[in-house]
């Protein structure tokens, strides 16, 4: 299984991913946890670009060289965590003015290996903004607000999409995100292993 966490900066993603792998790993299940990017040269070259178009296409760049990689691990029977996907770049280059087909026809998306199950860490925009950095290049209050109307729409829009899209309301206590995250997963993963 195949499983990817979205949502707009300061939501929480790489702490739910990193919670949802402990949890999974001591259940006894083979796990393997990324961010996306993934290739240490892609995060180079997007901390240096401000142009959306470079960053859809260096995303869908890393995506690629990824897929062996994510097939592989999938044919071994490990399950994945992701913090990002593309339904990421859909939303946040998707706030930057580019038109979700425009970025979806860029990364291939028919052919790549999509997500079985997209979580989306929903978090109003002035409590993101509180827990960032503001070191990040997204890292603005009405970017944050764009893109999380973009997630919204996704969200929305999710049958017009291969994924399982589940919100979750990530405003509490991480444990609380990782309670919801589990009870969404688990019966999926449990289901998954009785076939």
């Amino acid at each position: 299984m195949y499983i990817a966490i979205g949502g707009i900066d300061g939501c929480g993603k790489s702490t739910l991913r990193r919670h949802l792998v402990e949890h999974l790993e001591a259940a006894g299940l083979d796990v393997v946890g990324f961010s996306e990017p993934y290739h240490d040269f892609v995060k180079r070259l997007l901390e240096e670009t401000r142009d959306p178009w470079t960053d859809v296409l260096l995303f869908a760049l890393d995506r690629w060289l990824l897929k062996p990689r994510v097939e592989g691990w999938i044919e071994e029977g490990k399950i994945l965590v992701a913090s990002r996907s593309i339904y990421c770049s859909v939303a946040y280059q998707g706030a930057q003015g580019i038109r979700w087909e425009e970025t979806l026809r860029a990364n291939n998306w028919t052919q790549l290996r999509l997500p079985d199950v997209f979580l989306l860490l929903d978090l109003d925009a002035e409590t993101a903004y509180s827990r960032c950095s503001g070191s990040e290049k997204f890292e603005r209050r009405d970017m944050l607000e764009r893109a999380r109307e973009q997630y919204l729409r996704i969200y929305d829009r999710r049958r017009e999409f291969p994924s399982r899209m589940f919100m979750i309301d990530s405003g509490g206590a991480q444990e609380e995100t990782l309670r919801q995250a589990l009870s969404v997963l688990m019966p999926l993963i449990d289901g998954q292993s009785d076939t």
